[in-house]
């Protein structure tokens, strides 16, 4: 990494891998990290499939009555659907 003049210059290497919002590649985004721990891409930024399992979740709450619940769900839901991270 180098500084100049108020600004960071990040050489981007096998270390960073990157995400983003759609398949359109919007909202594209980098992410340092262990390649082996695998994190999904909605952990970064809200997507699609965070935004319908929040709809699908409150719904459900709405219908048992039991919020917590809906929150586990949603919580179970995030820890193993979504997309991972692409490498260079």
């Amino acid at each position: 990494m180098a500084y100049f003049a108020g600004c960071y210059e990040v050489t981007v290497d096998e270390h960073f891998q990157y995400g983003q919002k759609n398949k359109e590649g919007e909202c594209r985004f980098l992410v340092y990290h262990k390649k082996g721990r695998k994190p999904f891409q909605h952990r970064f930024i809200p997507t699609a499939i965070g935004s319908n399992a929040a709809e699908w979740r409150n719904k459900l709450a709405h219908n048992l009555g039991h919020g917590s619940l809906a929150d586990q769900i949603s919580s179970a839901v995030k820890k193993f659907v979504g997309d991972y991270l692409h490498g260079f």
